[in-house]
């Protein structure tokens, strides 16, 4: 999917399982306008993440 000429959305992941953070990253990470940054397995390291790695989109 082609959404524009601009660099690519930001993308973080947080989850609690390992492998739906995997699988959410690798599917994701196939599509050309989107990049994911960060994953996280709880709140507390997505919260201390953001501050220092700001996204475009969060899928929790």
């Amino acid at each position: 999917m082609k959404w524009s000429n601009l660099a690519p959305l930001r993308v973080a992941l947080l989850d609690d399982h390992a492998i739906i953070r995997s699988g959410f990253s690798n599917r994701l990470s196939a599509e050309r306008d989107m990049k994911v940054v960060a994953l996280y397995g709880t709140s507390r390291e997505l919260l201390a993440g953001l501050r220092d790695k700001p996204v475009d989109v969060l899928v929790l």
